[in-house]
């Protein structure tokens, strides 16, 4: 050893503080700084030590060991320190650990550790691990279970203590689940964080040092893990850490020797002053305790030793204590302090709670308690276990120098391949999106090919074997293949169907991921459900699928597959499938919204028709040989004997079966020909009826077309006239056949003699209106005495005109009273039989009874106004108000109410819509209904519970005559019961399905059953009664009606949502820039009210150029039939207000434009426009201009060699003294003038500055241009800083002269380095002009022979003569005078 002498100086003793002020440990060093010169402060204050005051010494070790290393020898060899109070981690410790050791100097280390280590030259008054680690390991297997996670960083601390733990556990019952080491720099924890979770242990036992521990705690919160799921105890995490943790770290533990929040007097006074010091937001921790309290220590040892010699404070240091804030700590013979052990738990507010502490100190064992046996190998453990953790460490450091060189070089190659591949795929993609994006197919809604194109562009871009468009059923429980392009067999197919409920963990990953990107799908946990149904059977091995969105709900998924091989999905991959997914959603729009459209269409049409063919059979038919029935009206079984469901649902036969043989052929011939001209169609045939009867029917008709032409379906009216040709045939009959007639024809047949008043009728008659008196009718008196009373008066005129022969044949509509007093309808048709003088001698007709068709025709009308009541409805709640208020009204039901699915369909809830008819009632009845509705609003239902969830759950309508039948859960109709109520009705309103696919076999759609139920419509009377079937078939009717009007109420209230939710402006204007519409947004800005542009155009309401700009926008949008994108600004509101406009067309004269405020961006643009100005300003002041352009285009060494070069170096001479008179402040600012007025003449000469050190000034001429007069430009320089200098003597009244020096020569100028850049320059001729100044004579410029010769003809020189040159020798020069 080298033996050194007391530490003294002339100022007191010197001790070192070594610790990182710097780097990723400065965060928990500093504060130990801090501590060692508080006590060495109060150690000062009260008197030093042997009477000597403290002089620390403090360096910075910066996070690196070898620094640490270094700075320890700089302190112990030439500062003559041999007390150094210093280290963080082991690492550092030892490193110094050699250096203290060969210098005989000592280290007291403050700082837990991993032990096995004892060194005569290093007092450990941190923990061993039998003090912090091994009674944190009990406590937790005790408290929180036996598997451990091991997290630590990656030297040698973490790697011995977790060796020590893993032997602890074993010994006691517990198990390692997992073991991480990290880099100390490291801040992404994101991969042992999901090992952690993937293993499930009960407590993580955290070792990392330094800053990376605020990144774990947080990203640990952040993952959703919390303390009580799986707690981490750490061993370096203590309140400094805290501080920057914020509150991620809050119920989880620490295990130390001394926490902050310690109750004793010592610990109080020790935190208030540390916080009256330092500030009062500043904690203490242990280790910041151990800072401070060895210093006491090492102090006590020295004034018992009376000496600074390191072997007698050695020895002196021995069984000294002292009363530390964490406790009494006392040195033992090993070098290591006896401590307690405390485990706290963080509070809010970064302090540590104490849950348990040892009852006495615990005695330090190092060597893991060998050192306590009392065998005579005990010192070979010892040794032996030291190598331990110094190969630990060997390892280590080699290991990690490999892993990074192999790490560094993996990255530079993967990093440059995945630039090229990155850059070569994202062109591709962008080249084939920018394709697809294009494509009429997808716009236009032609699935077909549009998942075609879409699948095979997967295939090709991604270079997989399988791409397929899978899409959910209507039910959202089956996942259907639309489209699957197999590269192999260069195929499009339609494929399987997955089960959602066969595959749970799949479609739950898939509900609840952005995508899933699998590229071992066979054994990844979110795909190996489907392994052996689909993804084993087809060898597929990789697989990325991406959810298809369409409004914010998952309709789907673009699933691409790897067959064969693995696949690494990249980010361009993942951002190509995303983009795949996309262009599906937008073709299923496309197609929604032309379908939308010509249901509309469609629907009105349909309508349309119903109620003007309304009388007899109304059907929707396909256009084939069968006339297969889609819709059949109710009067199928009075004409045909067959009910609807058999040409419907059960499809038992064709209606093309019962049209009479002889006819079958005429009739196809008369409605084809009639289709194919476009035209509608009347024909007449005969059918044979269920009964086998034969019965003549009239249909009138016409065919449905698509917008390409193609046939949609047939519908019209089937009407029975075998009773009008029955009657033909008897008036053509002889009068024999007259009784046959009358007995066989279905309507009254009679014969009124005018001149007696006589009439005789057909029994059938009377019978009609219910009469059994054969004689009732047989005078004219009494049968005007059966015409209703508001109609006999238009009756008998209408009478009158044809019996005056101002008519042809009479025809007239009226009632007439039944037997049981109500009235029937009755239409009457008869002729006049005239004499020869022109007189009405008789009349001969039929009567026939139309009160079917009357009351058809009441319900078409009824339907007609409830349409257009709900239709004026401003939306769906009122609709169903409107609706609730009309059915009552209509059907004289007391009550009505309505029921609402829930969101996720699955109960339903009470409308705030109901209607009660008050009129009538009792006042006690109306507040029990009122209660009633009160309680019904607080209820919901499940399927199948009470009369909503009956209805809801059969979507069929249901009247309930008795409301007991009912289970009543939820005791409501029991209070409907104490109402009055006695019956029930429910019936659902459903939305309108969409047409299925044409079918190969036919150019029509079959109508799809209905797709979701929108409401339910409950009703209650006091009336009592079995189902009145026609009031249950026109509310029927009302809700199918009801079911289009809602729906399309509901899309009206989500678009207007929509529209108010927006804050672009949207207009739409034809091609001379008129505004046609403006849809009412969210926006704000806007140059004028909505109301007052409609109607007028751009030029009206814009400034000229801003019109025309958006004008010519319009019309190329229009011309080309594609978006165009301008950008404008408007003077809004006292403010520029830039605009960016999407035009795109929406016909070949009308387009629609999106405008979106992008002030922000601009004014952003803007901004980073003028940084960018400053940051060339700043860099052209720092180099020459062309030296920037070359940093520009090559950040290499810039470097060039100059061959004509004159370089000036001028000192001021005299500045010396005044410096030492004036404040440095004073004496910046006065260098500051002198320099720039130096500055403006090199502006004014065009030299170049190149720098200037202290009070010396150094200029250049000839470089970067090169310029032929640069040697007379620098004399022109010095005899204008002469100048300068003489103006400044006087104004400052100081004699302050200029000592200049001149060379030409050749240079080498240029930038060098990354950082700081300067442009300098190197070579002899620099050397030679700094000495021409240096050697020179204050006031006076000497130049070389070389400056000589280029100015001896224009300036006048003086020889000086041979002087000697430090470095070159003798040398002639001269001294420069003035210009000749």
């Amino acid at each position: 050893m080298l033996p050194l002498n007391q530490p003294s100086s002339a100022s007191g003793v010197r001790v070192g503080i070594l610790h990182s002020q710097t780097g990723t440990m400065a965060l928990s060093e500093r504060p130990l700084i801090d501590a060692a010169l508080m006590a060495i402060a109060q150690i000062n204050q009260a008197g030093g030590v042997l009477g000597e005051p403290i002089e620390p010494l403090v360096v910075d070790g910066a996070s690196d060991p070898a620094e640490f290393a270094r700075q320890a020898q700089q302190l112990i060899q030439f500062e003559g320190v041999t007390t150094v109070f210093g280290c963080w981690t082991s690492a550092t410790r030892k490193a110094v650990k050699p250096i203290v050791e060969t210098l005989n100097a000592l280290l007291w280390y403050p700082l837990q550790y991993e032990g096995l280590e004892q060194s005569p030259n290093i007092f450990y008054t941190g923990a061993c691990p039998n003090q912090q680690v091994e009674p944190a390991v009990s406590w937790l297997l005790s408290h929180k279970g036996k598997r451990f996670y091991l997290l630590g960083s990656d030297y040698v601390f973490p790697r011995t203590l977790n060796k020590i733990i893993t032997c602890q556990l074993k010994q006691q019952g517990g198990e390692v689940v997992g073991e991480d080491y990290v880099d100390l720099a490291e801040t992404d924890f994101s991969d042992a964080i999901a090992r952690i979770q993937q293993t499930q242990p009960d407590v993580v036992f955290n070792t990392l040092n330094g800053q990376g521990n605020q990144f774990f705690y947080r990203q640990y919160r952040d993952a959703g893990i919390t303390a009580e799921d799986i707690p981490i105890l750490a061993v370096s995490v203590a309140e400094v850490e805290l501080q920057t943790m914020e509150d991620a770290a809050v119920g989880h533990y620490a295990s130390w020797s001394y926490f902050q929040s310690l109750n004793t007097p010592e610990n109080q006074r020790f935190v208030q002053e540390f916080q009256a010091r330092y500030g009062t937001n500043r904690v203490t921790s242990d280790p910041i305790e151990a800072a401070y309290s060895q210093v006491f220590l090492w102090k006590l040892a020295v004034e018992s030793a009376q000496s600074f010699t390191v072997d007698r404070v050695r020895l002196a240091a021995y069984n000294q204590s002292f009363a530390a804030p964490g406790g009494l700590i006392q040195i033992q013979p090993n070098h290591h302090v006896g401590k307690h052990s405390y485990i706290g738990q963080v509070l809010p507010g970064g302090q540590f709670q104490v849950i348990h502490r040892s009852q006495t100190p615990i005695k330090p064992l190092p060597w893991l308690g060998v050192e306590e046996l009392n065998f005579n190998q005990s010192d070979l453990v010892i040794e032996m276990l030291s190598q331990v953790s110094q190969g630990i460490q060997e390892t280590w450091l080699s290991e990690q120098k490999s892993r990074q060189l192999e790490a560094l070089t993996q990255k530079l190659q993967q990093a440059e391949q995945a630039l090229r591949e990155s850059a070569i795929a994202l062109r591709n993609h962008n080249r084939v999106l920018t394709q697809l994006a294009k494509s009429p197919a997808i716009h236009q809604g032609d699935l077909n090919a549009a998942f075609a194109e879409i699948t095979q562009a997967g295939v090709q871009s991604l270079g997989v074997e399988r791409t397929g468009i899978w899409l959910f059923d209507k039910t959202g429980t089956k996942l259907q293949c639309l489209d699957l392009f197999d590269k192999n067999h260069n195929q499009h197919s339609q494929w399987i169907e997955l089960a959602v409920a066969d595959y749970p963990t799949y479609f739950n990953a898939l509900q609840h991921d952005q995508l899933i990107a699998a590229d071992y799908a066979q054994t990844d946990p979110k795909t190996q459900e489907l392994s052996a149904s689909y993804l084993i059977p087809c060898n597929i091995i990789s697989v990325l699928d991406v959810p298809i969105q369409i409004r914010g709900e998952i309709a789907g998924i673009v699933c691409l597959g790897k067959v064969g091989t693995i696949r690494h999905w990249t980010a361009e991959d993942q951002n190509f499938a995303r983009s795949l997914a996309d262009l599906v959603s937008l073709a299923m729009e496309a197609r929604e919204r032309k379908q939308t459209e010509f249901d509309l269409a469609e629907s009105q049409r349909s309508l349309a028709t119903l109620m003007s063919n309304i009388p007899g059979i109304a059907y929707r038919c396909l256009n084939d040989s069968d006339w297969t029935m889609l819709f059949i009206s109710e009067g199928c079984y009075d004409l045909t004997g067959y009910p609807v469901e058999a040409f419907t649902k059960q499809k038992i036969l064709t209606y093309n079966q019962l049209i009479h043989p002889d006819d079958q052929n005429a009739v196809f011939d008369q409605i084809q020909a009639a289709i194919n001209n476009h035209r509608s169609y009347q024909i007449t045939y005969r059918i044979i009826t269920a009964t086998g009867q034969l019965k003549w029917v009239w249909e009138q008709g016409q065919g449905i077309f698509y917008p390409d032409g193609r046939v949609f379906y047939l519908e019209g009216l089937i009407t029975d006239i075998t009773a009008q040709k029955q009657t033909e045939a008897a008036l053509r009959k002889s009068e024999d056949r007259w009784q046959l007639v009358l007995n066989s024809t279905q309507d009254g047949i009679f014969e009124w003699n005018i001149a007696t008043g006589k009439v005789f009728s057909s029994p059938h008659l009377g019978g009609m209106l219910g009469y059994t008196d054969p004689t009732l009718l047989e005078s004219f008196d009494r049968w005007r005495n059966l015409v209703h009373p508001e109609d006999i008066d238009q009756v008998l005129a209408t009478l009158q005109d044809h019996l005056t022969q101002k008519t042809p044949p009479y025809k007239f509509e009226y009632r007439m009273r039944c037997q049981d007093g109500s009235y029937k309808w009755i239409l009457a048709r008869g002729q006049v039989q005239w004499n020869e003088n022109g007189q009405p001698v008789r009349v001969v007709g039929s009567q026939q009874d139309i009160s079917d068709r009357k009351q058809a025709e009441e319900e078409v009308k009824l339907l007609l106004n409830l349409s257009q009541a709900i239709n004026a409805a401003p939306d769906f709640d009122t609709a169903l108000e409107v609706a609730l208020q009309q059915l009552c009204e209509i059907t004289g039901w007391i009550y009505g109410e309505a029921w609402i699915p829930s969101t996720d369909e699955s109960i339903l809830i009470s409308s705030r819509r109901w209607h009660c008819q008050r009129q009538g009632i009792e006042p006690n009845l109306s507040v029990a209904i009122e209660g009633f509705r009160e309680y019904s609003k607080l209820l919901t239902f499940y399927p199948g519970e009470e009369i909503p969830g009956q209805v809801w759950l059969t979507q069929h309508s249901q009247w309930i005559s008795d409301l007991s039948q009912i289970d009543d859960v939820l005791m409501r109709l029991e209070s409907a019961t104490a109402c009055g109520f006695k019956v029930g009705f429910g019936v659902p309103i459903i939305a309108n399905a969409k047409p299925e696919k044409p079918t190969r076999q036919g150019n029509s759609c079959l109508l799809s059953s209905p797709s979701s139920v929108l409401a339910i419509l409950v009703f209650f009377t006091h009336a009592n009664g079995s189902e009145d079937k026609r009031l249950s078939d026109l509310v029927n009717g009302v809700a199918a009606q009801l079911g289009t009007v809602l729906q399309q109420k509901k899309v009206q209230a989500e678009m207007k949502a929509l529209f108010a939710a927006m804050t672009d402006m949207v207009t739409v204007r034809d091609v001379s820039g008129r505004c046609l519409n403006m849809i009412p947004t969210k926006t704000s800005n806007v140059y004028k009210l909505p109301e007052a542009m409609i109607g007028r155009k751009l030029d009206e309401d814009l400034p000229r150029s801003q019109a025309d700009l958006i004008l010519q926008a319009i019309l190329q949008a229009i011309s080309t039939q594609e978006t165009v994108s301008i950008e404008y600004s408007l003077p809004i509101n006292g403010k520029e207000i830039w605009l960016a406009e999407m035009i795109s067309p929406l016909s070949t004269e009308t387009a629609i434009l999106v405008a979106r405020d992008i002030s922000d961006r601009k004014q952003a643009e803007a901004e980073l426009y003028l940084e960018k100005q400053k940051s060339e300003q700043l860099l052209l002041n720092i180099l020459p201009q062309p030296i920037v352009e070359q940093l520009r285009n090559n950040p290499d060494v810039i470097a060039e060699q100059f061959n004509d070069v004159t370089i000036l170096f001028a000192d001021l001479v005299g500045f010396t003294p005044l410096a030492a008179r004036l404040k440095p402040i004073e004496l910046v600012k006065l260098l500051n003038q002198i320099f720039s007025r130096f500055d403006q003449l090199v502006d004014q000469l065009g030299l170049e500055k190149i720098k200037t050190i202290g009070d010396a000034y150094m200029v250049a001429a000839g470089l970067p241009i090169p310029r032929s007069d640069h040697a007379e430009a620098i004399a022109q320089m010095a005899l204008a800083m002469q100048a300068a200098m003489k103006r400044f003597q006087v104004e400052l009244g100081e004699d302050i002269k200029i000592r200049i020096g001149i060379n030409t020569g050749v240079v080498v100028a240029g930038v060098i380095g990354t950082k700081k850049f300067i442009y300098d320059l190197w070579g002899d001729a620099v050397n030679i002009a700094s000495r021409m100044e240096s050697s020179g004579e204050a006031g006076r410029i000497q130049v070389t022979e070389a400056t000589y010769q280029q100015l001896k003809d224009n300036y006048q020189l003086e020889k000086r003569g041979v002087i000697n040159i430090r470095g070159r020798g003798e040398m002639v020069t001269y001294w420069l005078l003035g210009n000749q």
